[in-house]
């Protein structure tokens, strides 16, 4: 199938940009959170292995001490288990101390962001951030009545066992039910153009101003 200005893919890591990031300037706005408080002040059973002093805003700019990222799928089966082992893990550096780009940050602020809104990560995108702007072709885990028009990512031939097309390709998402902070979000250019010129605009669009300036 030829590739066309409107074709679906799966936005892997830009997630965290696109969705995660958004909303977390969106509940910032609504007062859900500030940047600077203690991730253990929306989810306790973070508060373990010195992982007190950890804050919103080191989630966000990666400098929270979390590993980068773990093979979940070589050893875990459940969303419960991956949510349990990235609470239960240690820093690998004190928070501020140095930048590593972390899945495992941005799972965590997908988590908080569902905490404090009480809705789950991708209602409150569609709510919030894509529906409102008028994007039709973002979502996470689309469904199958779309998934032939979206390009395979790939022939998993070592865990899932078939080709990946229209199912999110990065194993932990797919073991957090294809809903996560870090990976999962399938988009397209027309979309991801309106929320950039959004972004570029101070968080004004179309005759609103969907983001603080400020933030």
């Amino acid at each position: 199938r030829r590739v066309e200005t409107n074709t679906i893919f799966d936005l892997a890591s830009v997630t965290k940009v696109i969705a995660t990031t958004t909303a977390a300037m969106i509940c910032i706005d609504k007062g859900l959170f500030n940047l600077d408080d203690k991730v253990i002040k929306y989810i306790p059973e973070f508060n373990n292995n010195g992982k007190d002093a950890v804050t919103i805003r080191h989630l966000l700019l990666h400098n929270s001490g979390l590993p980068s990222f773990k093979p979940f799928y070589k050893t875990l089966k459940t969303a419960k288990e991956v949510i349990a082992d990235i609470y239960n893990s240690n820093l690998n550096s004190t928070p501020e101390t140095k930048y590593v780009y972390s899945d495992l940050g941005m799972i965590t602020m997908g988590k908080i962001i569902e905490k404090v809104s009480g809705t789950s990560l991708d209602q409150f995108c569609t709510k919030e951030i894509f529906n409102p702007l008028g994007m039709r072709n973002t979502f996470f885990n689309p469904s199958n009545d779309i998934k032939s028009f979206i390009p395979p990512t790939e022939n998993d031939n070592y865990w899932r066992k078939r080709l990946l097309q229209g199912e999110v390709h990065d194993e932990a998402s797919s073991l957090l039910n294809g809903i996560a902070g870090h990976a999962g979000l399938f988009s397209n250019t027309k979309d991801i153009a309106i929320l950039l010129q959004m972004l570029m605009q101070n968080g004004f669009y179309q005759g609103k101003q969907f983001i603080k300036k400020e933030t």
